[in-house]
């Protein structure tokens, strides 16, 4: 029986690299007659973006990147065994079945098994790289306040995103549709976190005879800290002089840091991801990194912090007190091994 297999992410689980071995092997994968469509993915991209965006009337969405429409008569021309579509963007979609009827219904009725695939990740640790990515698009709210809103709707939206944290809810909405299964892979437990490797598995693509770069795995990794600290202080405060972020290089030093939740917080995410049920983890439970050098991500993005560095632009001509102020503030987003 032929097969639709629909990777709908979700965020932060390899999506990136999965989508560009998929797009940069697509003659590779024709000759194992698998068919990743040219429609629906946007210029300078690799996942079907334009597709999950038209599902969920995201202000991304443009006709000229190909509609469902267009990838249905794209489809019409295809006689593939296995057919791929891929977005992350997807997720904005999973509470909303019924958005996917119309493509479902299309691949049924020809006879074609229709597949939804879904990787899930430790929601402590979602919760953390889905905040870094946020900062890149001009996210400004500090980490405590976002992070209180998932712990309570399990939810968090942003513009036309909506990022699931409750996976149970996801495994009973995509319930209700019809002759589709559901599969979920947890992130977590893949080797080296290799989605690319996994993904083909399930597919049942001959993973050796695809190109992959050297460096897929490491596509889209999270900004280091005082980057990200300087993404979040330009979109709370706005444009400010270079010699400005250069406070956050010494407040921050020249080493990564380890961030990390607070106690409370952590303890809300591990009791989350143990009602997680069959989609749980075989690591679910393990905890946070903590070290010498773990720092409290809400006390990095804070109010506090951007006032600290505004107050240090007053400070160059007193560098022992700057020093002093500084150490201070280190000892005070540290946590405790």
């Amino acid at each position: 029986m032929k097969k639709f297999f629909l990777h709908a992410g979700l965020h932060k689980t390899g999506t990136t690299a999965l989508q560009l071995t998929l797009l940069n092997n697509k003659k590779k994968l024709l000759d194992q007659n698998i068919c990743y469509p040219g429609s629906g993915i946007p210029h300078k991209s690799h996942g079907h973006h334009n597709i999950a965006w038209q599902l969920s009337r995201d202000r991304r969405f443009r006709t000229e990147y190909g509609d469902i429409n267009k990838l249905l008569q794209e489809m019409d021309g295809v006689d593939s065994e296995v057919t791929i579509l891929s977005s992350e963007d997807f997720e904005s979609s999973l509470l909303h079945p019924q958005r996917f009827q119309k493509i479902i219904e299309y691949f049924t009725t020809k006879g074609v098994k229709v597949h939804f695939v879904i990787y899930v990740r430790r929601q402590a640790d979602y919760l953390q790289s889905m905040y870094s990515e946020l900062l890149k698009v001009g996210f400004g709210d500090e980490f405590n306040a976002y992070a209180q809103i998932v712990a309570s709707a399990k939810t968090y939206k942003f513009r036309e995103w909506e990022f699931l944290f409750d996976y149970p809810k996801i495994e009973k909405s995509l319930a209700s549709l019809k002759n589709v299964e559901v599969i979920f892979r947890n992130y977590n437990d893949l080797i080296g976190e290799n989605t690319v490797l996994d993904f083909c598995k399930v597919v049942g693509i001959d993973h050796g005879k695809l190109e992959v770069s050297d460096n897929v795995d490491r596509i889209n990794q999270r900004l280091v800290t005082r980057t990200l600290l300087k993404l979040f202080v330009r979109n709370r405060v706005g444009a400010k002089p270079d010699d400005f972020f250069d406070l956050v290089d010494e407040l921050i030093g020249i080493d990564n840091k380890i961030l990390t939740l607070p106690v409370n917080t952590k303890n809300v995410f591990e009791r989350m991801a143990d009602q997680n049920g069959a989609l749980r983890s075989s690591d679910s439970s393990k905890a946070v990194d903590r070290n010498d050098e773990a720092w409290s991500a809400a006390k990095v993005f804070s109010f506090e912090t951007c006032n600290l560095l505004l107050v240090l632009m007053g400070m160059n001509n007193n560098p022992s007190r700057k020093k002093q102020v500084i150490e201070e503030w280190r000892r005070w987003v540290k946590i405790a091994p």
